[in-house]
């Protein structure tokens, strides 16, 4: 198991320490006889002739033996390298080797064909392909990762952008690692490449779709349909529910549905939703900090990887829902008027329909006679526009218990005449919305 060299020296040194104590004085008495005059020397004792014989052919096994495992080895090199060469070369992924210069000194197929160039034909015009492949950005990125290998940084799944001999571009990702010859001391690198052009393109795809999808009006929810998780929502859905997006996926639908409760509610609410079919509905979403708004949703039931999922297009809809608010109030309060009933019942209408319109807030209407009227009237003709905007916006001086003065409007007919003032009291601090505002007035208006 030990190397073959090593192991051949320790086997020699042995034989030669072995001969050395059994020989070396057999071999001191022939050389000093040989150095004197000439005598005859006495022949070998049996013994010694059997010694020797013994050693010669121990050293022509030994011979024998290690030509064979040369021989072995040789085959064993030269079967690994081909092999080596076998699969580096039809490997999908591109090999390529430089030197500490940056000269590539091998490449296979697979590096061949990811640059559009042959490895004869890069040798041959190094500096002209290698920035014909590399934008400057690219060129110099590239450097930086040549030279962290070679000062034994390795570096793995670098993206890298060439452009083919065709024009084409080129994504590959990249490991980096260093070359380092048998005293240990790094002399390359070496570079494990794959075309990933077409998994870019993809992400890029996806990458435009969940833009789109973050960016549109509406939000997009997407939930699981065994469990009532939400698995995924955009950027829209955030804002409007006033989570973040891992906040979100820890929920349940029915932790935002007012309408449901539990998974057994889900279950036959969904089962409504027939597969691959949109299945438009109203309901009324809770954000995180319980405030709730209306919205109307298209829901699809799709499957996604064996996994039965509905995506849901939630739209905000409570411009709609007071809009179409404030056409019934102004629907009945005409209908009254038009069945003839009194002045106070209608009146009385619009001010019930401001006060289910702003929540913990009361309306009263104030008639005014002639003098007040005219009054208001003349203050209104002696100051500026913006002025008797204001002059109609002055909060209301009476008082309830838990409410405090907070906005009035004054309530004037087609021709422009004032009959009285819409007065609204509201808690501390309270003030009206751009869509309260606009209620306020429509109820004002109808008054008038």
């Amino acid at each position: 198991s030990a190397d073959i060299n090593k192991g051949i020296d320790k086997l020699l040194s042995f034989l030669v320490k072995w001969l050395c104590m059994h020989i070396l004085a057999e071999d001191m008495q022939l050389v000093a006889s040989l150095l004197k005059k000439p005598v005859l020397i006495p022949p070998l004792k049996r013994s010694n002739r059997v010694l020797l014989g013994a050693v010669d052919k121990l050293y022509d096994l030994l011979a024998e033996q290690q030509a064979q495992l040369v021989k072995f080895y040789k085959q064993q090199a030269e079967l690994s390298e081909a092999r080596f060469k076998m699969v580096a070369e039809y490997s999908y992924d591109a090999e390529i080797w430089v030197d500490s210069t940056g000269e590539i000194i091998w490449c296979n197929k697979a590096g061949e064909r990811i640059i559009g160039y042959s490895f004869a034909e890069y040798r041959s015009n190094k500096n002209e392909i290698q920035h014909a492949l590399y934008d400057q950005e690219n060129y110099n990125y590239r450097e930086k990762l040549l030279n962290d290998a070679l000062n034994g940084i390795e570096h793995t799944d670098e993206q890298l952008c060439l452009t083919r001999r065709d024009g084409t571009l080129c994504w590959i990702e990249s490991n980096w690692q260093s070359l380092f010859n048998e005293q240990g001391q790094v002399y390359g690198v070496r570079i494990s490449a794959r075309d990933i052009t077409k998994r870019k393109q993809q992400e890029d795809k996806l990458n435009l779709f969940r833009f789109v999808i973050d960016n549109a009006d509406d939000a997009i929810l997407i939930v699981d349909v065994e469990t009532a998780k939400i698995v995924d929502v955009s950027q829209r859905a955030c804002l409007d529910l006033g989570y973040s997006v891992d906040e979100l996926m820890s929920l349940y639908v029915y932790d935002i549905n007012t309408t449901l409760t539990n998974l057994v509610q889900w279950k036959e609410h969904v089962a409504e939703v027939i597969c691959d079919t949109s299945y438009i509905f109203r309901d009324i979403h809770r954000r995180k900090y319980r405030t709730t708004y209306p919205v109307e949703i298209s829901a699809r039931r799709v499957c996604f990887n064996q996994k039965h999922l509905v995506v849901g297009i939630a739209r905000d809809i409570t411009a709609r829902v007071h809009q179409e608010h404030r056409e019934s109030l102004r629907n009945e309060a005409l209908s009254l008027l038009a069945k003839g009933h009194t002045q106070a019942v209608i009146l009385n209408r619009i001010v019930s329909g401001l006060e289910a319109w702003l929540s913990d807030c009361s309306a009263t209407i104030d008639i005014l006679d002639d003098n007040n009227i005219s009054d208001i009237e003349n203050n209104i003709n002696s100051t500026p526009e913006s002025n008797a905007r204001d002059l109609r916006e002055q909060p209301n001086i009476n008082t309830s218990s838990n409410l405090k003065p907070s906005w009035s409007r004054l309530i004037i007919n087609s021709h422009d005449k004032v009959l009285g003032i819409l007065s609204i009291n509201g808690p501390n601090n309270w003030a009206p919305s751009a869509d309260e505002l606009n209620a306020i007035d429509v109820s004002a208006q109808l008054a008038g």
